[in-house]
């Protein structure tokens, strides 16, 4: 199988999966809801509209034939179908909005991804719904493309770009235009707000994941037809984005705010005729399979499932679909990593500095504490040195905290920069906290107020919440590491100087680093160097990694402790 198909066949398995996790009972109060948490567990208080967008999987599975898929026409899927529909329309708050996180919220993700899956249901499987729940359905898909058009959310430039493909869905199923002017408008506010390197802010910086999901919902409002101011700001985003990807076409999360690994395969297909990286990366998809890591950003856990599952779908079907129409694709120029030719680029408001050379490429991240990954171009071999952990588990310390205040500067050979080390924790609301969460709100300007007050603390932290998986610093600093990048043809030397302000035993300072692995592992700085016992303040070493024969080997000196 090539990658597409792989994809298709991870969700047909997975259709079980997905049926299992929908109450189906039709006596039960909740009967059509897709939250385990919700429904069976009792264990969240909201059901999460979110989980409601395995209608438009479930819509294709049931109206379309895909590769070894038993589920065509098949009539537990649309009984299923039924079901969602009609649980979702139930729950839509009295101003067309839908929830997400919290009772109350009037989430405009939720609102926009769910309207989307909502038009697209039905414009496959209408004919085929219970009369009432169409009825119903159609009713609250107006009412959400009501709420839509009065509100924006270019906080997130991702639920925007969400909201215009939603409009552009309503505008056709609905056969009213008025939501295709709104969703033209939208379009409009998202490439004004674009930065020059060609990325869309998320919570206010960048994250390259979102990057390729915001291009990707901007292409499919496209793919409806019609004129489309600014065409060429998805194509912008698309190819700042493969700047970040591996030769296996792997995306690491470390990069940006969400941390979000996700490549989109519909960007790929749709840009193709536009775009000369997503034409290059087409033609790769067609050769062979990515396998797990390629749907492990969508598909993983339930959640995620629930969620993304029809984008494999609408992937293969946009693929079949333009193929069929002898679409010619963009000239193929091989992504940056796997380019020899290609040179190294700083992208100082991104914070990210992507690094080529003769026999390697490299990602440089100032705004990740220093993060530098390594990739050899033979075999693939990817070394990623974090930096440094101090101290042990509760009270620990590190330069690994995304900051994209970290500024970097060029020198005549490499890049330097210099980091605060802050302790690492999670932000986790108390339980008083979500009470009055619960009760601000109770009306909707409460929860207007409440949810400006979330992003500005978002914003101030630079963490997305309840996306991000990193660990947010504190403000009081710990220490510094200046962090020195040396570029050879076939070497790279790392100059570290790690100041710690206010001491630290040396049996407490780790090396955080990994090899071929998903996330990088904390190791005692004794494997690389000895160090003299006591306590430390200042250590500067040295680290010199040569790629032979496409793999790399390293060597680590201590210049200096005090």
């Amino acid at each position: 199988m090539n990658d597409l198909e792989y994809q298709v066949s991870y969700v047909v398995i997975a259709v079980d999966r997905i049926l299992s996790q929908i109450d189906l009972d039709p006596l039960s109060p909740t009967y059509g809801c897709a939250h385990l948490a919700y429904w069976r567990d009792k264990t969240s208080d909201v059901a999460d509209m979110r989980r409601q967008e395995a209608m438009l999987t479930l819509s294709l599975v049931y109206a379309r034939s895909y590769p070894c898929s038993p589920w065509e026409k098949d009539k537990r899927i649309i009984h299923a179908v039924n079901a969602l529909v009609a649980f979702w329309a139930a729950q839509q708050n009295a101003d067309g909005s839908f929830d997400e996180w919290y009772k109350g919220e009037r989430g405009f993700a939720a609102t926009a991804f769910t309207a989307h899956a909502a038009a697209r249901t039905l414009a496959l499987v209408g004919e085929y719904l219970d009369l009432a729940v169409r009825g119903r359905a159609q009713t609250a898909l107006r009412k959400a493309a009501n709420w839509l058009a009065k509100h924006d959310d270019l906080f997130k430039a991702n639920h925007q770009a969400v909201a215009v493909c939603a409009l552009a869905w309503c505008a056709k199923v609905l056969a009213d235009d008025a939501y295709r002017t709104a969703a033209l408008k939208k379009y409009e506010s998202i490439a004004a707000v674009q930065r020059a390197e060609g990325w869309f802010p998320e919570v206010g910086n960048v994250d390259i994941g979102y990057t390729f999901l915001t291009a990707e919902y901007l292409a499919m409002a496209m793919a409806l037809g019609g004129e489309w101011p600014h065409r060429e700001c998805a194509v912008r985003a698309f190819d700042f984005a493969c700047n970040w990807l591996d030769a296996h076409l792997i995306l690491g999360e470390e990069y940006g705010i969400c941390r979000n690994p996700y490549v989109s395969r519909i960007a790929i297909v749709l840009l193709a005729p536009h775009s000369r990286y997503a034409a290059s990366l087409l033609g790769a998809l067609e050769k062979h399979s990515v396998g797990f890591e390629g749907v492990r950003p969508i598909l993983a856990d339930e959640l995620r499932l629930n969620r993304w599952a029809y984008l494999p779908l609408l992937a293969y079907d946009y693929y079949t679909e333009l193929a069929a129409q002898a679409t010619v694709w963009a000239n193929e120029k091989e992504i940056p990593c796997a380019d020899r030719t290609a040179r190294t680029q700083c992208f100082h408001d991104a914070g990210l500095i992507r690094i080529s050379q003769r026999d390697y490429s490299a990602v440089f991240a100032p705004a990740t504490g220093g993060l530098l990954r390594l990739f050899g171009r033979a075999h693939g071999d990817c070394i990623t040195d974090v930096g440094y952990v101090l101290g042990r588990s509760g009270a620990q310390a590190t330069n690994y905290v995304y900051n994209r205040k970290n500024t970097f500067t060029e020198t005549a050979d490499g890049f330097e920069t210099t980091c605060m080390i802050v302790r690492a924790k999670k932000i986790l609301p108390s339980y008083w906290m979500r009470v009055l969460l619960r009760c601000a709100c109770s009306t909707a300007v409460g929860a207007r107020f409440s949810r400006s007050l979330i992003d500005a603390y978002r914003l101030r932290k630079g963490t997305a919440l309840n996306q991000s998986g990193s660990n947010v610093g504190a403000r009081r600093s710990a220490g510094r590491l200046y962090r020195k990048i040396t570029l050879r043809d076939d070497s790279v030397i790392i100059d570290d100087v790690l100041t710690c302000e206010c001491g630290v035993h040396s049996e407490d300072i780790f090396a955080c680093s990994g090899r071929n692995e998903p996330y990088p592992v904390v190791r005692d700085l004794s494997c690389l160097v000895r160090i003299p016992a006591g306590k430390c303040f200042r250590l500067s070493l040295r680290k010199i990694y040569r790629i032979v024969n496409g793999a790399w080997v390293y060597t680590a000196d201590l210049q200096s402790a005090e």
